[in-house]
C-alpha cells in the first residue's frame, strides 16, 4: 500500500509539472469544453500567430490536438498561450489544425457547478492558404544579324509563375514594317528588304499579370548577304 501511494504521488507530480508549462502537447484535460471554429488566411510560406480569440483565454494553457498536413505548428513561449502556424512554401490550399484553451484556475472554479468547462475552448482552426503573386517570366536569345533577304523569326518564352492561374497580357513595341507579329505564340518575323542594310532593330516584350510585369528587349542589326551564302546559294 505504502509503495502504491508513493507512485500516485509521482504520477500527480509529473502531471502537475506538465500544467506549470502553460504549453503542453496533447490532449489531457478530461472534462467537455465547447468547440468553436475559427478560419485564418495566409499566403504561402507565410507565418502567422494564433491566438485565444476569447478574452476570459488570455492566461490559458495551449494544447496542441491535430496537427496540419500543409504547414508547421510550434507552441509559443511559456508566457502566452497560443501557436505559430507557417504555411508550406509551395502548397495552395486549405489545411486545418485543432487547439484548445484551457484556464485552469476558471476551470477549476467552474466545473462542479454545471458539469461544463467554462475554462476553456476548442477551436478547430481552418486555413486558406492563398498564392504569392509572382511576375511571370520571359526570356530567349534572338539572333542579333537580319541578313537582307532572308527570313528573320524570334520567339520568346513565357512561363507563368503562379501555375497557369493568370491572364497574361504580352505587348510587342518596336516591330519594323517588314516585319510581323504573330500573337497566338508571341513570335517575330519578316524578311529584310536591301534598304534596310546597316540599321538598328531594338523590339521591346511586356508581359504582364495585371499586376507584376518583366520586360524583355532584343536588338539584330540588318546586314547584307555575305558573299560565301551568296556562293552557297547559287
Amino acid at each position: 500500500m505504502k509503495m502504491k501511494t508513493m507512485l500516485l504521488t509521482l504520477a500527480s507530480m509529473i502531471a502537475s509539472s506538465f500544467f506549470l508549462t502553460g504549453c503542453v502537447y496533447g490532449e489531457l484535460d478530461p472534462l467537455d469544453i465547447p468547440e468553436k471554429t475559427y478560419t485564418i488566411n495566409v499566403l504561402e510560406g507565410e507565418t502567422i500567430v494564433f491566438g485565444p480569440p476569447a478574452s476570459g483565454l488570455s492566461t490559458s494553457s495551449t494544447y496542441v490536438i491535430t496537427y496540419p498536413q500543409h504547414g508547421k505548428l510550434s507552441l509559443l513561449d511559456n508566457t502566452k498561450p497560443g501557436v505559430e502556424y507557417t504555411a508550406d512554401a509551395d502548397f495552395v490550399g486549405t489545411d486545418s489544425f485543432t487547439v484548445d484553451f484551457i484556464n485552469e484556475a476558471a476551470r477549476d472554479s467552474n466545473a462542479s457547478n454545471s458539469g461544463s468547462n467554462v475554462g476553456g475552448a476548442r477551436y478547430i482552426v481552418t486555413v486558406n492558404v492563398k498564392n504569392v503573386n509572382e511576375a511571370p517570366l520571359i526570356s530567349g536569345t534572338a539572333p542579333d544579324e537580319a541578313i537582307v533577304g532572308v527570313l528573320y523569326t524570334f520567339s520568346p518564352i513565357i512561363i507563368d509563375n503562379d501555375n497557369g492561374t493568370d491572364s497574361l497580357k504580352v505587348s510587342v513595341s518596336g516591330v519594323p514594317p517588314w516585319m510581323s507579329y504573330n500573337p497566338s505564340n508571341y513570335g517575330i518575323s519578316g524578311v529584310p528588304p536591301a534598304n534596310t542594310v546597316g540599321q538598328t532593330v531594338t523590339i521591346t516584350y511586356v508581359v504582364s499579370d495585371g499586376i507584376l510585369s518583366s520586360t524583355l528587349e532584343i536588338s539584330f542589326t540588318v546586314t547584307e548577304v555575305k558573299k560565301s551564302d551568296s556562293n552557297t546559294s547559287s
